[in-house]
Order: structure tokens, then C-alpha cells, then sequence
């Protein structure tokens, strides 16, 4: 990748002075690449934080995949394996970290060292969490610039509110409230996505006026409607060209798009390659 496409900073807990915490970063990738690949942290859980774009994982194994939304965090656990979809690492603003837990990490007891790892053992794989956890994996990145003993202090305070955070979100202490009309909507949507064409549609499903729906389905997803319908329905090509027997074109017109030339670039737009150089990608 071009280093105008990704700003990056990550640092090793050898950087930071910390042996519980292995790595922290931040990144914002303008253009999906290639490359995200199986891997595991030793001993390490990773969370991460997504303030912007959208990430397709699996972890545990390459069938049991999920999609980070922007505003969600996700967890993977010590030693287990995990990637990109296809090995695709999508655009994004992304926080991450890989920590192993012990009673050292934050001056915890055995008995909560033991309990943060079951809550996380019970977290699911993402959740949505509160807009203000960057400002700690910033505590964290900052960290490295600032000699003397704070920084420390800073390092373990940090990794305790995001610890703290994580057992809340993942577990309903800070959930989203569900809203049925956006959820039926949602649910259309996944079903069938090459079925809706304008907002009056799923507007309609929601029982509200156009003006009105794309605002408050805006602020419930983190979309507007039609680009969370056009990333829907490039989640589907993308299952679909990982058939080797299946023709681009006849996926295009499969979506319902209207020609090769315009599926080609719908699907740039949100993978950062071509409906070919995803296929010839994911088959390498």
C-alpha cells in the first residue's frame, strides 16, 4: 500500500514499558488491501474500536465471520486464530490493542484478574460501545512521547477504563436501544437488497416520510439508507465471487445492476478493488 493511502502509528508494550500490553495502535486506511491473513496474539485478547468505515473478520475459524459497524468494538481471544474475509483489510478508522490479562496488568487480585477473563470469555464478538473510548487508546499512544513515572500511571489507567468499558458494552450496561421500525428495515434490507431503489421504499417500511427516515436511520446505523443497502448488496458479491464457476457479469445482473461498468464501480468504491482483482485476491 502507498503510505499516502494509511495513517499509522502502533507501538509495543517493550516501547511503552508495559509486558501485559503487547501492542497498541491506530489506524486510517483510505483504500482496501490485501494482506489481513490468519494470525493469532499469543497469550493476548485484541479489542479493537472502529470510529469510521466497516470491517469484515472471522475468527475461530474462516466460516464464523461478523461485520464491525462504525461505533462497535470487537474482541478475539488469546491464541485464537483470526483474519480478514478473504484476507481483505477494508478502508477505515480503526483503534486496536492486544493485552494479556494477569493480575499485573492493572494491580488486579487473582479473583478479578479470573473475572475479567470470563466476561471477556462471554463478550460477543462485537457490541456497540461509547464514542469516547479513542480518548483512551489516545492515553495509550500518547504514552510513549511522555518520560517519568506518569507515564505508566497513564498506560494502567487507561487500560483499565477500556477493560471496564468493554465488560459494560458487551454486555448491555451501555447497549443500544433496539428500534423496531429501523430493524425491519434492516432486516428487508439483508433479505433482498437489490429490491429497494429509493428511500421511499424503506422509508415506507419504517412508516415515516422520506426527510425523516434518512436522518434518524442515519443516526441509528451509522449509514445513510441507500449506501447501507449498496454495502449490503456488496456483501453479497463478494460471497458470490467467491465462486470460481460464477461470471462477473452474471453476478452484476444477479444485484440488479444496471451494466458490468457500474457494478465494477460500485464495488471499487467500497472494496478498493475491482469485482476481478477481488476474485483473483481471494483465490491466491
Amino acid at each position: 500500500m502507498a503510505k499516502q493511502d494509511e495513517n499509522r502509528r502502533d507501538y509495543t508494550g517493550v516501547e511503552l514499558n508495559n509486558q501485559a500490553l503487547r501492542h497498541v495502535g491506530h489506524t486510517q486506511i483510505r483504500s482496501s488491501r490485501s494482506g489481513l491473513g490468519p494470525h493469532v496474539h499469543p497469550k493476548c485478547y485484541e479489542i479493537c474500536y472502529l470510529r469510521s468505515g466497516e470491517m469484515h473478520w472471522w475468527a475461530g475459524d474462516e466460516g464464523n465471520d461478523f461485520i464491525v459497524r462504525p461505533g462497535e468494538m470487537s474482541i478475539t481471544y488469546p491464541d485464537e486464530q483470526h483474519g480478514g474475509v478473504d484476507e481483505i483489510h477494508q478502508a477505515g478508522d480503526l483503534y486496536w490493542l492486544s493485552l494479556e490479562i494477569t493480575p499485573e496488568t492493572c494491580n488486579l487480585s487473582q479473583e478479578q484478574s479470573d473475572y475479567m477473563h470470563q466476561k471477556l470469555q462471554s463478550a460477543p464478538r462485537h457490541f456497540a460501545a461509547p464514542k469516547h473510548i479513542p480518548a483512551y487508546y489516545e492515553l495509550l499512544l500518547s504514552a510513549v512521547h511522555e518520560p517519568g513515572h506518569l507515564a505508566s500511571v497513564r498506560i494502567r489507567s487507561a487500560l483499565e477504563l477500556i477493560l471496564l468499558t468493554v465488560i459494560d458494552a458487551s454486555h448491555g450496561q451501555v447497549e443500544k436501544r433496539l428500534n423496531p421500525s429501523f430493524e425491519r428495515v434492516i432486516a428487508a434490507i439483508e433479505a433482498d437488497p437489490a429490491a429497494y431503489k429509493s428511500v421511499d421504499d424503506l422509508a415506507q417500511i419504517a412508516g415515516l416520510s422520506a426527510n425523516r427516515f434518512i436522518n434518524r436511520f442515519k443516526a441509528y446505523t451509522g449509514y445513510s439508507p441507500m449506501d447501507f443497502v449498496n454495502r449490503e448488496r456488496i456483501h453479497i458479491a463478494k460471497r458470490l465471487l467467491s465462486d470460481p464457476t460464477a461470471s462477473v457479469t452474471d453476478i452484476c445482473f444477479q444485484l440488479d445492476y444496471s451494466s458490468t461498468q457500474y457494478f465494477a464501480t460500485t464495488f471499487k468504491k467500497y472494496t478498493g478493488m475491482t469485482p476481478s482483482q477481488f476474485r483473483s485476491e481471494s483465490f491466491r
